[in-house]
């Protein structure tokens, strides 16, 4: 019996090299399509930085309009031009009349009583009579 034994030839099983062959393959197709994932990933990601820089340009030229626009807005010419174009102010050389109501004034209210007169060259009586006077003027005047 252990002669037998001794003779005897072993098999070599075919499937040892078809194994690590099999192996060998997936290896290298999940290698190159990790390659290809990563490959995937960076051209995403240059796609958004490009799309990020066009957009900071176009702010960038947005800003410098816009402070362009605060420049020309804010200076002083452009500041005295609305003023005296849309809401109607004068510098403050120029002068002019505004045509004011006067509202009547009963002239006997402006004559204090005859105790409180400052008897003395009849100062403060002069000065009601001109006052009425005035008054009356400009209550007669024609209003344009």
């Amino acid at each position: 019996m252990f002669c037998q034994k001794k003779y005897r030839r072993r098999r070599k099983s075919a499937r040892g090299p078809l194994v690590g062959l099999t192996f060998l393959v997936i290896m290298v197709t999940g290698l190159a399509l990790g390659v290809g994932v990563q490959y995937t990933a960076l051209a995403r990601a240059e796609i958004s930085l490009d799309s990020a820089r066009s957009r900071l340009q176009e702010l960038k030229r947005q800003a410098d309009w816009l402070e362009t626009q605060l420049a020309s807005l804010t200076s002083p010419a452009r500041i005295e031009q609305v003023a005296t174009t849309k809401l109607g102010m004068v510098r403050p050389t120029e002068v002019r009349e505004i045509e004011k109501p006067v509202p009547p004034v009963v002239a006997a209210s402006l004559v204090p009583p005859a105790e409180d007169r400052n008897t003395e060259g009849g100062v403060l009586q002069k000065l009601v009579d001109r006052l009425s006077q005035g008054i009356q003027r400009a209550q007669a005047k024609p209003r344009k």
